[in-house]
């Protein structure tokens, strides 16, 4: 994994870290977020942050689609049919 990749991915899990704390009030929530990602660069930290999720997601697709056998495509169908019928 390029260094830039592996950069996105380590501020995706920093902003799923930040998430899973935050507040469950909507409006608490949004106050403690932009307070932790700051003023200056949150608009790139959060775009990076995003592609580091794209990117930490399809690992771990890749890592389970490896340990169990089961085709990519496979897994992609089950979790978009879970995902269309909640």
């Amino acid at each position: 994994m390029d260094e830039r990749r592996l950069d996105d991915t380590r501020n995706a899990i920093g902003v799923l870290t930040l998430l899973f704390q935050a507040p469950h009030d909507g409006a608490t929530r949004s106050g403690y977020l932009q307070q932790m990602i700051g003023d200056e660069d949150a608009i790139a930290d959060v775009g990076r942050a995003f592609t580091g999720m794209t990117n930490l997601a399809a690992l771990i697709l890749l890592d389970h689609s490896r340990r169990t056998g089961e085709p990519v495509a496979d897994i992609l169908r089950r979790v978009a049919t879970t995902l269309a019928s909640s």
